[in-house]
C-alpha cells in the first residue's frame, strides 16, 4: 500500500525546489539583461569622513560590519586606499587605535628590513646558493614583466618600484620554504605595491594576503580543485544548458579560468579597475585579524642552514584531477582537434611546465593579449590515453550534493564565494555568444584569454552582487556574511 501522505510531502518537495531554480534562473535572467549601453548603478566609494564613522574617538574601528559592507558596494576613495587595505587584508590585530596602529607598523617595518638585510647580505658576499640562484632568477624574470605599462613601473630594469617589487618577492620567498615562491605571485604584490608605495606596508600586506592564499599555490592542487568544482557546481545551478554546451565540448573542466582563481581575476580587469575590483572582493570576506600580530615569515631564513626547494605551479595536479570529472566526455566529443601527437604532446609533464609559465607570462607586460601560442588559460584537450587518478572518497571537492543544493559561504570557494560569482558573472556575460559560435574548447579558451583587462567592472559586480546576494538571502547562512540582505 503506498504512503500517500509522504508520496506527497515528496512532491511538495520536488516542487518547492523546482520553483526555487525558475526564481533562480528568472533572477539571473533579470540581472544579466543588460547591454553595453545601459548604466550600472554606482554606489559612492568610501572617502575619509565616512570612514572616520566607523572609529571611535581614539581611531578604533568599532563599526567593522558596516565598514566592509560600505566598501562591498562602493569600493575605496583612491587617496584612502592605503589606509583602508590594511584593514581589509587582515594586517592588524582587533582593538587596536589610531596610534598604536602607527607603532605596529613601524615595528613591522623594522622587521621587514631585518629580513631582507640577512639575503641582501648573502648576495652581496657571492655566498649563493644554488636554490637561491634559482629563486632569485625566478623573481627576477617575472618582475621585469609584470606590470611594466604601468607609469608606477615604467622605464628601465632598475626603476626603483621594479626593485622593491624584487625584494618583497625575495624576502617573502627566502622566509616562507613551504611555499616559496610560485610564478603569479608578483602579480597579487604588484597592486598592493601601487597602492602603498612603501616597500616594508606592502610586504606586510603581501603577507597577509598569502596567508590566506598559500593554499592556492601548494603544489597538491587541492585547494584550487576544490575551486574549480564549485565553480562548475555554480555553472551547472545557474545555467544547465550552458553547462551541457561545455559538456559536450569537453570544456566542463572550465581550465580556461586556471588565472582567475589562482589570482583572485587581478588580470581580467583593467589595472584601476582591478584594484576597485580587489578592495571590493576583499570586502565580502568576514574578517579575520591575527591575534597576536601578522607573522612575517614562516620560518626565518639562515643561509647556513636552510635547504630551500624550489616550487612549480600546481596547475598540472590540477588538472590531472580535473580531467577526472569530464573524462568521459572529452573521449567521446567530436569536437576535440583530431591531431593525437599534438594532444598527447600537450599531456606531457614537460610540456604543462611550459604552458604553465608562457600563460603567467603571456599578458604581463602587455595591455592586450595574443593567443599565438599554448598558454594556461588555452590549454590543449588531453589525450584520451592514459590511467585517470583515483579520488579520495574524503575529498571534499568530489562528493556528492543534493539536487539544487550549493555549498555554505564558509565553503564555497574556500571560503572566498564572492570571488566565484564574479567568475560565474563573467561566464554568464559570454554564453551566448559562445552557443551562437558553436565554440570548440580552445577557441572558448583563446575568446577569454583575449578578453583580458578588458572585461567591464562595474557591469560585472553589479551582476554578481545581484546573484550573490539572492545566492545568501537562500540559505540559513552565518549573518557574518555581510552582504546578506538580512544584516
Amino acid at each position: 500500500m503506498y504512503d500517500f501522505q509522504r508520496l506527497n510531502k515528496e512532491q511538495a518537495a520536488i516542487c518547492l525546489c523546482v520553483s526555487q531554480m525558475e526564481k533562480t534562473i528568472s533572477l539571473v535572467q533579470k540581472a544579466f539583461n543588460l547591454s553595453d549601453g545601459d548604466t550600472v548603478p554606482i554606489y559612492p566609494p568610501l572617502t575619509d569622513s565616512k570612514f572616520h564613522q566607523y572609529l571611535d574617538g581614539n581611531g578604533e574601528v568599532i563599526r567593522p560590519m558596516e565598514f566592509r559592507k560600505t566598501v562591498f558596494h562602493g569600493g575605496i576613495e583612491p587617496t584612502l586606499r592605503k589606509v583602508v587595505w590594511k584593514h581589509l587584508l587582515n594586517v592588524y590585530p582587533c582593538g587596536l587605535t589610531a596610534k598604536e596602529r602607527i607603532a605596529y607598523m613601524k615595528q613591522k617595518g623594522l622587521e621587514y628590513q631585518h629580513l631582507k638585510s640577512i639575503w641582501k647580505d648573502m648576495l652581496a658576499t657571492g655566498a649563493v646558493s644554488d636554490e637561491v640562484k634559482y629563486i632569485v632568477n625566478m623573481v627576477r624574470k617575472d618582475v621585469l614583466r609584470t606590470d611594466r605599462t604601468h607609469a608606477f613601473y615604467a622605464g628601465p630594469d632598475d626603476n626603483a618600484n621594479v626593485v622593491s617589487l624584487f625584494n618583497i618577492l625575495i624576502t617573502y620567498a627566502l622566509n616562507h620554504p613551504s611555499v616559496s615562491y610560485c610564478q603569479g605571485m608578483s602579480d597579487l604584490a604588484s597592486p598592493i605595491l601601487v597602492t602603498m608605495k612603501d616597500e616594508a606596508h606592502a610586504y606586510v600586506c603581501f603577507c597577509a594576503l598569502m596567508h590566506r592564499l598559500k593554499p592556492n599555490f601548494s603544489t597538491d592542487g587541492e585547494a584550487m580543485t576544490l575551486k574549480f568544482q564549485h565553480l562548475t557546481e555554480l555553472l551547472e545551478y545557474y545555467d544547465p544548458e550552458f553547462f551541457e554546451y561545455l559538456k559536450e565540448r569537453g570544456a566542463d573542466d572550465i581550465l580556461f579560468c586556471y588565472r582567475w582563481l589562482l589570482l583572485e581575476l587581478k588580470r581580467e580587469f583593467a589595472f584601476d579597475d582591478a584594484l576597485h575590483m580587489l578592495e571590493v572582493l576583499w570586502s565580502s570576506i568576514p574578517a579575520n585579524p591575527p591575534q597576536h600580530g601578522l607573522p612575517l615569515w614562516e620560518v626565518q631564513f639562515n643561509p647556513q642552514t636552510q635547504h630551500l626547494h624550489s616550487r612549480t605551479n600546481p596547475f598540472s595536479k590540477v588538472r590531472t584531477l580535473r580531467k577526472h570529472n569530464s573524462f568521459s566526455a572529452v573521449s567521446t566529443n567530436s569536437h576535440l582537434p583530431s591531431d593525437h601527437k599534438t594532444l598527447q604532446r600537450a599531456c606531457k609533464s614537460e610540456d604543462i611546465s611550459d604552458i604553465v609559465e608562457s600563460s603567467i607570462n603571456l599578458s604581463q607586460g602587455n595591455d592586450s593579449t595574443t593567443s599565438s601560442s599554448i598558454s594556461l588559460d588555452a590549454p590543449m584537450q588531453p589525450s584520451t590515453t592514459g590511467n585517470i587518478p583515483t579520488i579520495p572518497e574524503d575529498n571534499v571537492a568530489y562528493k556528492q550534493r543534493a539536487p539544487y543544493k550549493l555549498p555554505p559561504p564558509n565553503e564555497l570557494g574556500g571560503g572566498n564565494p564572492f570571488m566565484l560569482y564574479i567568475c560565474l558573472t563573467i561566464l554568464l556575460q559570454h554564453r551566448n555568444t559562445l552557443l551562437r559560435s558553436h565554440m570548440d574548447y580552445n577557441e572558448i579558451a583563446m575568446y577569454f584569454d583575449k578578453l583580458v583587462r578588458k572585461h567591464n567592472v562595474h557591469q560585472v559586480l553589479h551582476q554578481a552582487r545581484t546573484i550573490f546576494k539572492e545566492y545568501l538571502h537562500s540559505g540559513d547562512y552565518d549573518r557574518s556574511w555581510l552582504c546578506d540582505p538580512r544584516v
